[in-house]
């Protein structure tokens, strides 16, 4: 009997297992990153042929190329190296925030907590986002287990550390405690993206994220309020003969009624679970209670020394902006989920990362140029730079206007464009919203970017503050960024006016584009040509971009000019209104 041959079958393809675009980057991005590393290690001993900042440089370059081939190569053995970078950068942030400094010296004069600034942030957050892109590609349960609990422990160690510092210590909150709640909440924020946040454990963090926020909120409108009103006791509702003031008394009586209503209100929601509804009412009550004792006899028995500006301020806003993540998060609410969606909308697409880029590199410039003009001051021989300093900042003199022009036909573009090209708009209008609802979650969510993009402002000034070795009056800078909020109300609302004309995304920044153009030709004619008389000329003075940047001066100079920020928020809430109108013609339609 014959044996039988085996089936033939074609060969098998051999590939020679070449090196692609995206690993040659990823490697030339780590030569540069640990050429970068040892130029600025060896600059720590005397000067060499490469300076610190080319150093930094390299290694920033070589960061850039190495996040790139994290997010392009999904490989096994690629993926858990960067696993395992990220982690030895987390490792490293902890390790400078808790080993004494200054390195070199006399053990005397070693400080806990010497390195934290710069290191143990920047450390932080590059750890944050090599941990976060494998983790996004990782398909082995334990490691995606063990990843997500390292993302949750330091997070929630940093948010509750930051707040816990702010009432321990509020001093620590401009610098080290606010930037530690801001890594925190990377942290929570990348740990809550990558689990189900309907229910479960994601769920829980959320809320627990939103209670922390709450807690720091309450705590910094009492400990800024509560100690005056119990010190000035009924003293505070009497007018100059010693005599109780009818209109002081309504205003505390009206103070009582709303508190005691917010604290009702809540405790009758049906619709919150039981410990919310508890903590609402008893907050609401015992707010109200305060203000009702202090109305009758004074408790406090010395002057309370101030705490809103800057560290209530600081803790509010950062127990506001936990508070915001956890209700968009958790929030079932039509109006918070469309305004996530608007917000996410930019994440999803590159507009987000090259505006953020590209307004750090701006804010950078006019940081560098600030920086330029203060060294010079003080190579004259002043010995400091005239306070306030952050009005020769503003930032970067004319830069700030000139990059708002372009960054706000980029932001609003797409908002009602887009519906109305893909189609999605007709759906949105027969939603069960109204046309303020779309309207304001569209707005809102943009707003909130253009926010985001001002950040990087305020974190150089952290570090002119720690590196130059001397403090300054870093409370204008909170008005800076009202002034900046308030007047970016005014932009966006426009450019969703815009968006909602068109269903072409260039038509739309173009047009809005042009009326930036006209508000800075009226700023030049302010100057130049000086057409118009009387109120034609104040009108076109006011609409100019000029007027603008008036308001962002007048505030970094120390002052909130109010009537200003009024005119612009009315301006926002004109275009608002023309808005709603552009949609409602379409259901005329």
């Amino acid at each position: 009997m014959s044996e039988e041959r085996p089936v033939e079958v074609a060969p098998s393809n051999v590939r020679a297992d070449e090196m692609g675009a995206t690993q040659l980057v990823g490697l030339t991005g780590m030569g540069l990153a640990a050429l970068g590393a040892i130029v600025v290690v060896a600059n720590q001993f005397g000067p060499r042929v490469l300076t610190a900042g080319a150093g930094y440089l390299l290694a920033a370059f070589g960061l850039v190329a190495m996040f790139y081939h994290a997010l392009r190569d999904a490989s096994l053995e690629i993926r858990r190296a960067y696993l395992f970078f990220g982690a030895g950068l987390v490792l490293l942030a902890i390790v400078s925030a808790i080993v004494p400094g200054p390195l070199f010296g006399d053990v005397k004069d070693k400080q806990p907590g010497y390195h934290f600034l710069p290191w143990s942030p920047l450390f932080g957050f590059l750890g944050l986002v090599f941990l976060v892109t494998p983790l996004r590609h990782e398909t082995d349960s334990n490691v995606l287990r063990y990843g997500l609990t390292a993302l949750l422990a330091v997070g929630g160690t940093l948010s509750i550390g930051a707040v816990g510092f702010g009432i321990a210590k509020p001093d620590t909150l401009v610098g080290p405690g606010i930037l530690m709640g801001i890594l925190g909440l990377g942290f929570l924020a990348a740990f809550l993206s990558l689990v189900e946040t309907a229910d479960g454990p994601g769920h829980l963090v959320a809320s627990l994220l939103g209670v922390l926020g709450a807690g720091a909120l309450l705590y910094a409108f009492g400990r800024s309020v509560f100690p005056t009103v119990l010190f000035e006791g009924p003293q505070a509702l009497k007018n100059a003969y010693q005599s109780f003031d009818t209109w002081k008394l309504l205003a505390r009586a009206g103070i009582v009624l709303v508190l005691a209503g917010i604290g009702g209100w809540g405790a009758r929601n049906k619709n919150w679970p039981g410990w919310l509804r508890a903590g609402f009412g008893v907050v609401g009550l015992g707010f109200a209670a305060v203000f009702v004792v202090a109305a009758a006899t004074p408790v406090a028995l010395e002057s309370p020394k101030p705490f809103f500006v800057p560290n209530g301020l600081l803790l509010a806003a950062l127990g506001l902006v936990y508070l915001a993540v956890s209700v968009g998060i958790v929030s079932d609410s039509p109006f918070v989920a469309m305004t996530r969606r608007e917000l996410a909308g930019y994440f999803y697409s590159p507009i987000a990362y090259i505006v953020l880029l590209g307004m750090a590199v701006i804010q950078f410039v006019g940081y560098w140029l600030f920086l330029s003009l203060v060294v010079r001051t003080g190579a004259t021989g002043a010995r400091s730079f005239p306070e306030p300093i952050l009005q020769a900042f503003v930032p970067g003199t004319f830069i700030g206007p000139i990059a708002v022009i372009f960054l706000v036909p980029a932001l609003t573009m797409r908002l009602f464009s887009e519906e109305r090209r893909s189609g999605t708009m007709e759906v949105l209008i027969t939603a069960p919203v109204n046309e303020w609802q779309i309207v304001l979650s569209k707005f809102l969510g943009s707003w909130l970017f253009y926010m985001l993009t001002w950040v990087p402002m305020g974190l150089y000034l952290l570090g002119l503050r720690f590196e130059g070795g001397a403090p300054f009056d870093y409370r204008p800078l909170l008005g800076l960024y009202i002034a900046i909020g308030v007047t970016g109300f005014g932009f966006i609302a426009m450019g969703l006016f815009f968006s909602s004309l068109t269903k072409n995304q260039i038509i739309a920044a173009v047009l809005t584009f042009m009326a930036m153009l006209l508000m800075l030709a009226l700023y030049w004619n302010s100057y130049f040509a000086r057409v118009g008389e009387g109120f034609i000329r104040e009108l076109m003075n006011a609409l100019s971009i000029g007027s603008y940047w008036t308001t962002w001066e007048t505030a970094a100079g120390g002052q909130l000019p109010v009537r200003d920020l009024v005119l612009h928020g009315s301006l926002a809430v004109f275009w608002l209104f023309l808005t709603v109108k552009s949609l409602e013609t379409r259901k005329w339609g």
